[in-house]
Formats: structure tokens, C-alpha cells, sequence
């Protein structure tokens, strides 16, 4: 663990919603709009892995983008 809690998120660009962890954390997915969605989780680990399991059951690390 590291210190404070950091917050981890990013948009659905797929019609087919994957499985998103951060960690070994499960991400929550929110509908905003018909078909727009997001997601997001909060962990105590700063620069964690982020990963994606598709529908085939592919998995897939996201990288990380500096806003």
C-alpha cells in the first residue's frame, strides 16, 4: 500500500462491456447516457495495473495516460 487513496477511471469506447480491474480490485462500471459508460475504483496502491478481460476471456493492460 502506499498513502493516500487514488482514483482510477476511464470511458467504455465498446459496445460489448469488458471486465475492468484495477489490481485485483473490480472496477464499476456507470451508465451515463443510453450507450455512453464509465468506470472507475479507488485503491490505496499508487500506480497500479490496470486490466481488462474481454468477452473471449483475453486479458488486456491498459496504459496509463497522464491528464
Amino acid at each position: 500500500m502506499n498513502t493516500e487513496p487514488f482514483i482510477y477511471f476511464g470511458a467504455i469506447q465498446t459496445e460489448v462491456e469488458p471486465e475492468i480491474y484495477v489490481g485485483e480490485k473490480r472496477a464499476t462500471v456507470l451508465t451515463v447516457e443510453q450507450d455512453k459508460k464509465f468506470w472507475f475504483t479507488i485503491s490505496p496502491v499508487k500506480e497500479a495495473k490496470v486490466t481488462t478481460v474481454n468477452e473471449d476471456g483475453t486479458r488486456e493492460t491498459l496504459e496509463e495516460i497522464e491528464i
